[in-house]
């Protein structure tokens, strides 16, 4: 699954000559093969959207998208942590930052090695409590086996780069654990990415807390 995206900041004296759309054409390469494929996205209408502004910086967990697995064929074997989730601070157009931190032992030890974090560049209304939420991932990936690891730790932070006003999920001191599944369902399987599998867990941090990195 991958992600396409365009990001421009402008002030809002220069919307009266803002182009009123925009058209894509997406490609992808295979290093190994050298092999390419392109996809014509198309063309899509661009419009003008006032956000309020004021609120306190919140994040919230998108479990339906989230997957955890460790993947093995043959001798290979690739280890995936996909957390999906969106933030909302106080300005909803501010420039944020994040990491993502993984614990393998139950929150003794923890990493930020082979994860990534990454704005996928969209803002939606959450019509619940009326705040424009920026989407986020933030994702793991190592050809390796975690296979004998019934569960993966993890934390994510996110910092406003105006205010410096930072937010962890679920709270700074709490982690929240989850099975890993060695096996793989359909995108947005009904019954969840691993069916069958005990629940999430949030649960106080042990050891030596998770840091901003």
């Amino acid at each position: 699954m991958w992600n396409w995206g365009f990001e421009v900041v402008s002030p809002v004296s220069a919307l009266p000559g803002a182009p009123l759309s925009i058209c894509s054409s997406i490609w992808v390469l295979h290093p190994a093969s050298r092999q390419e494929a392109e996809l014509a996205a198309g063309c899509f209408p661009l419009g003008v959207q006032q956000v309020n502004t004021g609120h306190d910086f919140r994040m919230a967990l998108n479990e339906f998208s989230s997957a955890y697995t460790s993947i093995c064929q043959g001798d290979a074997c690739r280890t995936n942590v996909h957390v999906v989730f969106t933030a909302a601070p106080t300005n909803p157009l501010a420039p944020l930052e994040g990491g993502l931190q993984l614990s393998w032992d139950g929150g003794q030890v923890w990493s930020s090695a082979n994860t990534r974090t990454y704005y996928e560049q969209h803002i939606d209304l959450n019509r619940t409590d009326e705040r424009w939420y920026q989407a986020w991932q933030a994702d793991y990936d190592a050809m390796e086996n975690r296979q004998g690891v019934r569960e993966v730790c993890w934390a994510i932070w996110m910092s406003d780069t105006v205010t410096g006003e930072t937010v962890w999920m679920d709270g700074a001191g709490k982690m929240r654990c989850m099975p890993i599944c060695t096996t793989l369902q359909p995108f947005h399987n009904p019954t969840g990415y691993c069916p069958g599998a005990s629940p999430a867990r949030v649960l106080p941090v042990p050891g030596s807390e998770p840091r901003l990195t």
